[in-house]
């Protein structure tokens, strides 16, 4: 069997790499970008594009698509490679896609289907959300509603700082973008990964992300710094919490809605004191978590989208973890995440440990070696028995690799868990 991984980023080099264990170099293929459906561009030439596609799928003996990024499901790629006879892309339709890609409509689909979340209002433009903001006297939470890279969320401490997050709102995509306004959660935040056929949903372990791009988790947001996992404070019993009051829920929604699902669905989570709340959906694994989860699962990668493509899942057996932690640490262009970087001389590579996953994101090879072409340039990851141990691992590769101005945080893995009242579900953890 031939699949194609779309993306050109760290987490699609990390699905590359789990689907060569078991399918081999050759039947791996990856592609940065793929045309875009008529509906979404203005080119004509978008149909004639998608048919050289799909030939070319054909051609190559290639069977099955596996998305990268959001964008390519949330522009309805599949539905549209399918029309010209192409093979499947295995993610959810661009209807189901619209958890990820509207904010308003993934917020109104939560509360219309009981899953545990934070109040918001919903505006339909800026000066709408502007009039809405003494509703949130505050800290308050401001997303824009559609797809922005992981940079479309300000969390605001009151309301100057909203106003400056909804000039640059407008200022990137209009005075007509519509707006959530959210109340502000407190707590501690874990990315959780679900594999789901729309009826089953096998969760991967709980992972933490680090999207500041400062230690400390100050300054910019960004796409993501790094992350960890397994997350240690998280027990069964939160777990099993999150499972009946978000992903059950979610399922039921999906369901009732008539809106078919398979493969990766991401719940990005809070975890305050009266119990987990779900801040978004993600149609896809998040990066930088797909490079520290998919080191752990021991098995094939593969057949879990096979079996959600199928809707097997719940016939499949349970999924099996290797007994480590992961700890990936980014390396990002010196101006990131405003700019990229191009052409810098990347060194160091050859010289790491075999222990040591890469997975390169921003970065290209040249008649001289490696450099730098992106934002996010590569993610290092680091394993060992504890987290510490993993944290070790993984600082000791981001000190062999350098390029000029690279940025990166020192902190992975060391983010203190917040002093929450005890309640029902939270149990100790030496």
């Amino acid at each position: 069997m031939k699949v194609v991984v779309i993306g050109g980023g760290g987490r699609e080099a990390a699905l590359a790499w789990k689907l060569i264990q078991t399918l081999g170099h050759a039947n791996v293929y990856r592609v940065r970008d793929v045309p875009r459906p008529a509906s979404t561009t203005a080119d004509p030439r978008s149909t004639s594009a998608l048919v050289e596609f799909a030939d070319w799928c054909r051609n190559e003996g290639i069977g099955h698509i596996i998305p990268g990024p959001e964008a390519v499901l949330a522009e309805g790629f599949g539905e549209a490679l399918a029309a010209v006879g192409g093979p499947p892309v295995i993610g959810p339709t661009r209807a189901a896609a619209r958890l990820e890609s509207s904010k308003t409509w993934a917020k109104e689909f939560m509360l219309r289907h009981g899953v545990a979340t934070a109040s918001a209002v919903l505006a339909e433009s800026i000066a709408a959300a502007r009039r809405q903001l003494d509703r949130f006297p505050g800290p308050v939470v401001v997303k824009y509603d559609g797809l922005a890279a992981g940079k479309g969320v300000h969390v605001c401490t009151g309301a100057a700082d909203a106003q400056a997050a909804l000039d640059q709102i407008e200022a990137r995509f209009g005075s007509a973008a519509p707006v959530v306004l959210e109340e502000c959660l407190t707590g501690d935040e874990i990315s959780l990964i679900g594999f789901t056929d729309g009826e089953t949903c096998r969760l991967f372990p709980p992972a933490q992300d680090h999207k500041q791009l400062e230690d400390g988790d100050r300054g910019p947001n960004t796409g993501g710094m790094g992350a960890f996992a397994p997350v240690p404070w998280c027990q069964p019993a939160l777990l099993e919490e999150i499972e009946q009051r978000i992903v059950a829920p979610t399922l039921r929604g999906l369901r009732a809605d008539g809106l078919p699902y398979a493969g990766p669905l991401f719940f990005g989570l809070m975890i305050t004191a009266q119990g987990p709340r779900l801040l978004e959906y993600n149609v896809r694994f998040g990066d930088p978590e797909a490079q520290v989860l998919l080191p752990l699962l021991a098995d094939d990668l593969f057949g879990l989208y096979l079996a959600a493509h199928k809707r097997r899942l719940g016939s499949a057996p349970p999924l099996r973890w290797h007994p480590v932690t992961t700890v990936g640490v980014v390396l990002a262009a010196p101006r990131y995440p405003e700019g990229t970087s191009h052409g810098l001389r990347i060194t160091g590579l050859d010289d790491l440990p075999a222990d040591l996953l890469v997975f390169p994101g921003g970065m290209r090879q040249s008649d001289a070696g490696w450099e730098t072409d992106g934002g996010r340039i590569l993610t290092i990851v680091g394993q060992g028995p504890t987290l510490e141990a993993a944290r070790q691992r993984a600082y000791a590769g981001v000190e062999a690799v350098s390029f000029i101005g690279r940025r990166f945080r020192r902190d992975i893995g060391r983010r203190p868990r917040r002093a929450l009242p005890t309640t029902h579900w939270q149990e100790k953890v030496a």
